[in-house]
């Protein structure tokens, strides 16, 4: 998906809980994408949460929010509790930013 959004010019803020975006952030850079890669966990849920403040008040923040974690299922996404998000299974979010063209 990240790879899409950079192919129509955005730039990409991922964000996850493992050491995976140390190997994907630089081969996605090295296609022409902007991209920064952010370590968090949603088990610490003050540190997430200022990781996402961080994001979101920075100058030209997210246009669009992907939340693309693994929930067995993912049912309606505005009704998932923290204590649902928590779950082995959340891997890995994704916030393209504006564009920056």
């Amino acid at each position: 998906m990240v790879r899409r959004f950079g192919r129509e010019g955005f730039r990409s803020t991922l964000i996850s809980r493992s050491g995976t975006l140390d190997q994907l952030a630089p081969e996605l850079r090295s296609g022409g994408l902007e991209i920064e890669a952010i370590g968090a966990d949603i088990e610490d849920l003050g540190g997430y949460r200022e990781t996402l403040e961080r994001i979101f008040s920075a100058p030209g923040g997210p246009g669009v929010v992907v939340y693309n974690a693994a929930l067995p299922d993912p049912g309606q996404i505005l009704d998932t509790t923290v204590e649902r998000l928590r779950t082995p299974t959340t891997s890995m979010s994704s916030a393209p930013s504006s564009r920056h063209r």
